[in-house]
């Protein structure tokens, strides 16, 4: 069998589209000046979009709301597009089983979900914010497949870079937007101007990025890096999405119900996710993989025994795929939260704008709720970190 390694070819592919991606955001971020738009005539679908301070914060974080359909849609999908799950994924399957793709289904009902419950209430209060690889198996594939062909190796590695870059621009985005934003301007009730603004955001990025490249180092220690990944972020997400599903679909939440919601979701899935772990690290576990065969494979390979283990002496919890640890931490800060607020002080549902409220539920709230006005009569910030208003 033939070895096929980097070329020019693949070297000037790949550094070809790396340079052209920086090029791009270097002229539009530097070089490009926006034109003075003519100020169009107030109609009542005008929406107001939240102030960063500035205007070029504004464009930064948020693109100053000008962007189309098509431009949001098309950075979406290269967000959810991750290196990790162009490289997990197809090994996922290839040991594991077709079964993976199900997860379709559970995107769909996802964005539904996201458009329908928890979108409308961002966009009616305009707030302003709510994240390597030792699996060589795909690259192997891609060698030895298309490996002959010069130029296409460099591609595919470029394109692991590409979409390993749009989550990680995503999620430095955001990070520093919360911290500007939530931390800086909420808990520390500071008001930094343009030039501190942006020395805070990108000051953010950079530690932040920094961060990110010494947890790579961490990975190459590991196996399994989906499984890994989406459970260690998961940790934090589910924990999150229910704190946010709490406060859009239980009008009676209190700050207490949230925190301890919050705090039990969050020790929760950690428990689960480092317990898997710990357990497979000590061969307490063992997924069961599909048969591989090495019949054609070059040299002299010896195949790993797959080892059966009775996994019936462990406790359930840590037999579960990694794809329960969200809906788990999620379900428990909506039930903890939701029992810890009737027992402390609930919040009086009269008392609440039905804004604050994720548009399903409002045939359930009573109409006093509808008399507060609407959320661009409101400041943003009024609006309560965990989405609860008070007397």
């Amino acid at each position: 069998m033939d070895t096929y390694i980097f070329g020019t070819v693949d070297y000037t592919v790949f550094l070809g589209v790396t340079i052209l991606s920086i090029a791009i955001g270097l002229y539009f971020g530097w070089i490009k000046k926006p034109k003075k738009a003519v100020q169009p005539s107030p109609t009542v679908t005008d929406t107001p979009m939240p102030n960063f301070g500035s205007k070029k914060m504004n464009e930064y974080l948020m693109g100053s709301g000008n962007l189309k359909v098509f431009p949001v849609a098309m950075s979406l999908i290269a967000s959810f597009i991750s290196g990790v799950a162009i490289l997990g994924t197809p090994s996922e399957i290839y040991y594991y089983g077709t079964q993976y793709s199900l997860i379709v289904v559970a995107i769909v009902i996802q964005g539904l979900a996201v458009s329908y419950i928890y979108l409308p209430v961002f966009s009616a209060l305009q707030v302003r914010s709510s994240y390597e690889n030792k699996d060589q198996l795909v690259p192997l594939f891609v060698v030895q497949s298309v490996g002959h062909i010069y130029g296409i190796p460099g591609l595919f590695i470029a394109g692991i870079f590409g979409a390993g870059l749009s989550s990680l621009s995503v999620f430095l985005n955001s990070t520093s937007l919360v911290i500007l934003q939530d931390i800086v301007r909420g808990c520390f009730k500071m008001q930094p101007g343009e030039t501190a603004s942006a020395i805070i955001v990108k000051a953010t990025i950079l530690i932040m990025g920094l961060l990110v490249f010494g947890a790579v180092l961490l990975l190459e220690k590991v196996s399994g890096i989906l499984s890994i990944c989406m459970s260690l972020v998961a940790i934090a997400t589910s924990s999150t999405f229910g704190i946010f599903t709490l406060g859009v679909l239980v009008p009676w939440a209190n700050t207490v119900g949230t925190a301890v919601g919050g705090i039990a979701g969050f020790l929760l899935t950690g428990w689960i996710t480092f317990g898997s772990q710990i357990a497979a690290a000590s061969g307490q576990l063992n997924h069961h993989r599909l048969p591989v065969s090495l019949a054609s494979c070059p040299g002299n390979v010896t195949a790993p025994e797959n080892v059966w283990v009775d996994e019936e002496q462990l406790f359930p919890l840590f037999r579960l795929s990694f794809q329960w640890i969200n809906p788990i931490g999620a379900l428990t800060v909506v039930v903890v939260g939701s029992l810890v607020s009737l027992v402390t002080n609930p919040t009086d549902i009269k008392s609440l704008d039905s804004d604050l409220i994720s548009p399903v539920i409002h045939r359930f709230l009573p109409k006093e709720c509808f008399k507060h006005g609407n959320a661009e009569e409101n400041s943003v910030q009024d609006i309560p970190l965990l989405i609860e208003k008070k007397d």
